[in-house]
């Protein structure tokens, strides 16, 4: 028989395990798993079977007991943790009856030796071997009991497998068991049991009609000692080789209390006890339960030494340790001994990791980190918490991981009391805290480099503590800290002491400065101001000093200053206030007499009426003084009337301004020093209003103006304005430009206001004539002088004089004296008349006449004549030279160089002529030089001819406009064409190198009609005359004659025998002439058959044949390069030149081959290896394929791709694309039900589990109950998400329900994913919230909306283990209850049919 136990396993709850699939497979004598499921049992007893695989409940645990009889192996499958299986599951032993070979055993089993009769107990799995003593011999049977033995008072025999009747004990007394002489004995009454026997190795079975007292002794060994059976009970015993009687199996009902123990003699009956203050228990004898071992709440360890061990909510009291080294420390832990806490020494503790000292408290109370003893840094020894360190680790990082807006911080704090506690209000000037930075000097770390201070900024109130941080530093060569900049409690910064900080160093700049509306740069205490408004800046207090240039307006410069001499340059245009005030300051000029030079003085009025302008004419230097108090207007209303004027000049009106006072960032800044800006730095006010930039040498003021003092500007070292009550000044002009000039004189024209001059009107009237203007102080006023104005005088007298314009435009005085008659040397300097009339010759006197540049003389009418152009630093100029009678005027280009050469040039493309008495003979354009007229000049003449003609390549000598012409080529060649060379009768000449030996060619009176030419040789004095005879002639010189001439027939001698030496002129095969001696001919003249070399001679000398193969390409007629011989005229014909083509050409090394191919296919010329390029073959160059068909290769090995179908699962579209059949297709979504109750409540912030019977159908609910308010509690739980989870967002509906209230509850989930050998600890996804749902009916199931898109944390893959992390949003929801959570749908996409 066997005996079934229930598996223990599963029956604990383990969350981990919710909702798992278990099976359970029977094992192999290995130990191993078999593939065969093991039979089940639902109760102890009975054939009543379990199912096998068991599906365990909310809990993780089975829904009922199962039992079992043989070993089995658990294969878990769980949605949590996996699937995995359990180790040997081992059942009671079983009765296996009689031993037998090859059998599987299992622990505990019991079987009997068919021989002996033996009893074994089964102590390995095993597989029986042949022998039962080889299965004892291997310690795989132990044996039970020994049958062979013998009993007292016999028995039936144990080997016949019978025990016989029981027999009968009385009833009174006690009894020696050993006396009985059957195995199964019947006690019938009371009677005590006093000993068992004595015989060994025997079984003996006990029946008891009564209570029996079985007395414990030396030869009965029982669990519980002495005992009383009750009426009824059977128990079994067995005795081992000493007679030792042990009791094998009796019912426990009827012993006395306490638990069962082995002693000495025995077996006893102990109660457990506890000892106060250290351990209590309950139910120490088990009577009512099992004995509970506890601890009081107050535990006492007393002289007791504690070794491992985890306190959880512990108070402990009263622990003592020993010191301990750094190695290893008092307080160690099991695997890191290294690791922990001791004491260095009296009332200290020191923290070791890996055996060195990381952390200490000192007795002095002091936490060092890093270093073991207090270090003396910034004199703060005794400072509580020290970080030292040789690393990056010696540092404090402080943050703050919430979502909220909140970081990490670091709070320093100041109290007045004494008292830690106790609050005492700090006062003005109290440090709230301090950071110091020290370094190290080579002897300690006292020495300060700077620090941040904070202070209390003015007197504190209830919550109110004004504060201001300091900022400080140490200067170079001190040895304590100075207060640099103060932060104080209304925000201004600003410098501790006045003039004590610079913004900024000259290599280290700001790249720009932003002000806000309004602000103000405030120097030295407001005695200078730079306030901004709207679109203006606005200086106070003081004056602006630019440099020489250093004002621009949009592009102008309008002032310059040289050495204090202010110019108004680039003044284009007067606005009409302008125009006004220069206008009404004119007449208070007091400086103003002259004008160009010329002085004239106003004291009367200087009246301007009708429409007349008042022009300055100059053509020099002229300078126009201004007053210094007045007002300059100009009606044009803008600066133009004023010359351009640079930085340079402006410099002269500039000063540097100097101030005191400290650097203030605040309502009123102040800049003492200077403040060093770097290139491009940018000025802005109010977000752009008005901006300042720098760029190379400029300021640019933009958005708006700039607002100066009364007198602010100065431009070097002159105010160029000044303005009283919105009255401005135009003053300290010393010079104008031409632009300023001109703009000034043009303006003059438009001043409708200018009719008085320092208070005297003026009056511009049209004299219809030239007239001179000025003041007549007979009439008081200025005027038009005419003539009669004038008083005669007929000798001037001493002292009189008259007006000069000097050469350099100054107006000058001269001495009537001195003037030529007058006494004197002549005229010492002549000044400027407008339109001089010379009484007689000019005589310059030794001096030159001076031009000033683009000037010259001008006709009666003031048109140019002659206009001079200055060049700088000229040293070449004309001379011209006149001369006498006969000769020639001389014009030449002299000067200093050794050579000078001289330029005649027109204007643009206009022609420049030679003339000779009045007539143009020669022209010289652009593009010739030529007769003005056709045929009207000559290229030299008989007696002066030039000496060499040059045309450059190309040129041609044309005669009357192409008849004929003469051109020159690149080819060494002179071409005539349009006509003939006619020759005079002395011929022509061609001479050689060596001077005379030309050859002069006569032509005849008429070489058409006589068809003769004569050629005379000089050096023989022979003519040679070639005439036409009629027919073929030879020509050469016939000496009888003395002459060339055309051979004929009677003019050669006839010789009838050729003489010894007579040779034959006869031209080679190569080409060549060559004499051949008469003697040498064959047959005495003939040529005789036979091979000649190259050609063979044939009956007798008339036939010639070329021999084979004997014509080299050489002797061959040249042909063009890259040309075949051959024909491709039709009919037979000569050889022609064929060139190649249609894919053929010549290699340059004497070859033809194929052209290079391109396209499709390429290849290299003359290779027959062709490509296909990449890309050439289209689909549709492809071969055609079958409908539906794929293009690949199914057959083994590598070969030609081959039409592929489609098989089950894949179809076509008809749109060509491929798709999975619909059968096989991803479903879409799954649905995963996850159950509260594999849930867990989270250590912090967790919800409460709940577990409830509803009251009518006794329904079990569980889940977690989740409160309201505002606290978020939580629970999670993991899922390893399956394969055909397509990785992506998920999205889940919540079931839940409630007990009681009314409102609505709305649910959220966050989830991160985890792949092999991520950490667990990583931040969540972004959460989602299902939004709320109101409640329904108390204890109804309740089913929330689908959340939105839920996107889990980390890098989700395939087979990942998902944690999900479930919350009641209570931040939205209304329900003021419990709300129940049952569980949760979680709703997976999934691209795959299932997980294969």
């Amino acid at each position: 028989m066997s005996f079934r136990s229930a598996i223990q396993d599963f029956q604990l709850a383990n969350p981990l395990y919710t909702g798992a699939s278990v099976t359970f497979y029977t094992v192999d004598a290995a130990g191993e798993q078999t593939e065969t499921l093991a039979t089940l049992y639902a109760e102890p007893t009975g054939s009543q079977s379990a199912a096998n695989p068991q599906t365990l409940d909310a809990d993780g645990k089975f829904q009922a007991p199962v039992y079992a009889d043989v070993p089995l192996i658990a294969e878990v499958v769980s949605a949590n943790v996996g699937s995995h299986t359990t180790g040997v599951i081992n059942s009671r032993g079983t009765w296996r009856s009689g031993w037998a070979p090859a059998t599987v055993y299992y622990t505990t089993d019991l079987v009997t030796d068919t021989e002996t009769g033996n009893l074994y107990v089964v102590t390995n799995n095993h597989v029986s071997q042949a022998d039962i003593q080889d299965d004892i011999t291997d310690g795989n049977l132990e044996l039970v009991l020994d049958a062979s033995a013998g009993g007292g008072g016999g028995g039936t025999d144990i080997e016949a497998g019978v025990w016989g009747p029981f027999e009968d004990v009385a009833s009174a007394g006690t009894v020696n068991l050993g006396t009985t002489t059957s195995m199964a004995v019947n006690i019938t009454g009371s009677t005590g049991i006093s000993s068992f026997g004595a015989s060994t190795n025997r079984l003996r079975i006990v029946k008891t009609a009564a209570a029996v007292a079985i007395a414990a002794g030396a030869s009965l060994v029982s669990p519980v000692g002495s005992f009383t059976t009750a009426a009824g009970q059977t128990f079994l015993a067995m005795s081992d080789g000493a007679a030792v009687w042990r009791l094998l199996g009796v019912g426990l009902d009827h012993l006395s209390s306490g638990i069962v123990t082995r002693t000495a003699s025995g077996f006893a009956s102990r109660t457990l006890t506890g000892t106060a203050n250290e351990i209590t228990v309950t139910n120490g004898d088990g009577g009512s339960g099992n004995p509970t071992l506890s601890l009081p709440s107050s535990l006492t360890f007393t002289g007791k030494t504690i070794t491992g061990g985890t306190f959880t909510g512990a108070t402990i009291a009263g622990l003592t340790f020993g010191d301990g080294t750094v190695g290893a420390p008092s307080i160690a832990f099991t695997d890191d001994t290294n690791t922990g806490i001791w004491s260095p020494s009296n009332d200290s503790i020191a923290v070791s990791t890996a055996g060195v000292q990381r952390w200490t408290v000192d007795s002095s109370g002091r936490t060092l980190i890093g270093h073991t003893a207090a270090l003396d840094i910034d004199a703060l020894q005794g400072a509580g918490l020290q970080i030292s360190g040789v690393s990056e680790f010696a540092g404090l990082s402080v943050s703050r991981w919430s979502n909220d807006a909140l970081g990490g911080a670091i709070a320093l704090a100041k109290s007045r009391a004494g008292t830690i506690g106790t609050f005492t209000v700090v006062q003005t000037g109290d440090t709230l805290g301090t950071i110091r930075f020290s370094g190290t000097d080579g002897s300690d770390a006292t020495s300060v480099g700077a620090e941040i201070r904070a202070e209390v900024d003015a007197a504190p109130g209830n919550n109110d503590v004004p504060g201001r941080l300091v900022f400080s530093t140490t200067a170079d060569g001190a040895a304590t800290v100075t207060d640099r900049l103060v932060l104080d409690s209304s925000g201004v910064l600003k410098p501790n002491a006045n003039d004590g900080v610079s913004l900024g160093t000259v290599t280290r700049a700001f790249s720009d400065l932003f002000f806000s509306f309004g602000a103000v740069i405030d120097f030295d205490a407001s005695d200078i101001t730079v306030t901004h408004s709207a679109n203006a800046l606005s200086l106070a207090g003081g004056i602006l000093i630019l440099p020489d240039t250093g004002l621009r307006i949009g592009a102008s410069f309008p002032f310059s200053d040289s050495s204090g001499t202010l110019t108004l340059t680039n003044v284009d245009l007067l606005d009409a206030t302008t125009e006004t005030t220069i206008e009404a300051a004119i007449d208070s000029l007091p400086n103003c007499n002259s004008i160009q030079g010329q002085t004239f003085t106003l004291s009367g009025a200087f009246v301007r009426s009708g429409a007349h302008s008042l022009t300055l004419i100059t053509t020099g230097s002229t300078n126009l003084t201004l007053p210094t108090t007045g007002t300059l207007t100009s009606s044009a209303d803008h600066l133009g009337v004023f010359a351009a004027t640079t930085s340079a000049q402006l410099a002269g009106v500039m000063s540097d301004e100097t101030g005191s006072g400290a650097l203030v960032f605040g309502t009123s800044p102040s800049f003492t020093t200077s403040m060093l800006l770097s290139s491009g730095f940018v000025m802005n006010w109010n977000a752009g209003d008005v901006t300042l930039t720098h760029s190379l040498d400029t300021l640019t003021l933009a958005g708006g103006t700039l607002v100066l003092p009364a007198a602010g500007l100065q431009i070097g070292a002159s105010l160029p304005f000044s303005d009283s009550a919105g009255t401005l000044t135009l003053q300290n002009v010393d010079a104008l430009d031409a632009t300023t000039e001109t703009t000034i004189e043009a303006a003059i024209d438009t001043l409708a206001n200018l009719t008085s001059v320092q208070g005297r009107t003026v009056t511009l009237t049209d004299a219809g004539f030239d007239v001179l203007f000025g003041w007549d102080d007979s009439a008081n006023a200025y005027k038009n002088f005419l003539l009669a104005d004038f008083n005669v005088e007929g000798t001037p007298a001493a002292g009189d004089f008259v007006l000069l314009y000097g050469a350099d435009g100054v107006l000058r005085v001269a001495d009537i004296n001195n003037l030529p008659g007058g006494g004197g040397a002549g005229l010492n300097n002549v000044s400027e008349d407008t339109s001089p009339t010379l009484g007689g010759a000019l005589d310059n006197g030794g001096f030159a006449i001076r031009f000033t540049d683009n000037t010259g003389i001008q006709d009666d009418s003031s048109n140019e004549q002659l206009i001079f152009q200055k060049t700088a630093s000229a040293v070449n100029h004309w001379e011209m030279t006149n001369a006498a009678t006969a000769g020639s005027p001389l014009l030449q280009a002299v000067g200093d160089d050794a050579a000078v050469s001289a330029t005649i040039s027109s204007k643009g493309t206009g022609s420049v002529f030679l003339a000779i008495g009045g007539t143009n003979e020669v022209t010289l354009t652009s593009t010739a030089l030529s007769p003005s007229t056709n045929d009207g000049n000559a290229l030299g003449t008989t007696s002066l001819g030039w000496a060499d003609l040059f045309l450059a390549t190309g040129g041609v000598i044309n005669w009357n406009n192409g008849d004929m012409l003469l051109t020159g080529t690149d080819a060494n060649t002179l071409t005539f064409s349009g006509g003939v060379v006619v020759f005079p009768n002395t011929g022509l000449a061609i001479l050689d190198t060596g001077g005379d030996h030309r050859l002069t060619i006569v032509p005849g009176t008429n070489l058409t009609a006589d068809h003769s030419l004569t050629l005379t040789v000089p050096d023989a004095n022979t003519t040679i005359t070639m005439a036409d005879a009629g027919f073929d002639v030879v020509f050469g010189w016939d000496d009888s004659v003395g002459q060339y001439k055309n051979f004929l027939l009677a003019d050669v001698l006839l010789e009838a025998s050729p003489a010894a030496g007579d040779f034959l002129l006869m031209y080679g095969a190569e080409g060549d002439l060559r004499r051949v001696n008469w003697s040498s001919l064959p047959s005495g003249g003939t040529v005789s058959d036979g091979d000649k070399g190259d050609i063979t001679v044939s009956a007798s000398g008339a036939t010639w044949t070329i021999d084979n193969t004997v014509v080299t390409f050489a002797k061959m007629q040249n042909i063009s390069t890259d040309r075949l011989l051959g024909r491709d005229t039709a009919a037979t014909g000569s050889v022609e030149e064929l060139t190649v083509g249609g894919g053929l050409e010549f290699t340059g090394s004497a070859g033809i081959q194929r052209s290079a191919l391109t396209g499709d296919v390429t290849a290299a010329a003359g290779s027959n290896a062709t490509t296909i390029a990449n890309d050439a073959v289209t689909f549709a160059k492809m071969q055609n394929i079958t409908t539906d068909r794929l293009l690949g290769r199914d057959t083994a090995g590598t070969g030609d791709v081959e039409e592929i179908s489609l098989s089950t699962g894949l179809e076509f579209t008809g749109s060509t694309s491929i798709r999975i059949t619909a059968a096989y297709q991803a479903v879409g979504t799954q649905e995963i039900w996850i159950p509260a109750s594999a849930m867990i409540a989270t250590t912090t912030g967790g919800a409460a589990s709940f577990s409830t019977e509803l009251a009518t159908n006794k329904v079990m609910i569980s889940g977690y109950d989740f409160d309201a308010g505002a606290t978020e509690e939580k629970v999670q739980f993991t899922l390893a998400m399956p394969k055909q989870w397509n990785e992506g967002t998920v999205t889940f509906k919540a079931y839940w329900t409630f007990a009681s209230g009314t409102g609505n509850v709305s649910w959220g989930m966050r989830a991160a994913a985890r792949s092999n050998d991520d950490a667990i600890d990583q931040t969540w996804g972004t959460e989602q919230v299902t939004g709320v749902l109101a409640v329904l009916t108390a204890n109804d199931v309740h089913v929330s909306a689908t959340s939105p898109a839920l996107t889990i944390g980390g890098s989700p893959a395939a087979g990942d283990l998902c944690f999900f992390e479930v919350f009641r949003d209570t931040s939205v929801d209304t329900l003021t209850t419990d709300a129940r959570l049952l569980g949760i749908v979680l709703i997976i996409t999934t691209d795959a049919a299932n997980d294969a």
